[in-house]
């Protein structure tokens, strides 16, 4: 049974606000991949594309930025 997915933009911006909190929350990653596949599934003009990649990218850079010292002290750890 297929399940409906919504990914309104409200919803892409909550998990944005969920991974600020906890960027360990791999359901709100998987749910913003899911969300970017199918937004740019809609989307035909180049420069339309270009700017959703650019702007999941910002996304992803300012998350992985704000959450290095987390990734560095895990390493450390190892």
């Amino acid at each position: 049974m297929a399940v409906a997915c919504s990914y309104t933009k409200e919803a892409i911006g909550l998990s944005f606000k969920l991974l600020e909190i906890n960027p360990e929350a791999y359901t709100a990653w998987n749910y913003r991949k899911l969300a970017f596949q199918h937004n740019i599934k809609e989307l035909s003009d180049p420069e339309a594309i270009r700017s959703a990649v650019d702007d999941e990218l910002r996304v992803v850079s300012s998350l992985t930025y704000q959450h290095s010292s987390i990734n560095l002290s895990t390493e450390k750890e190892i």
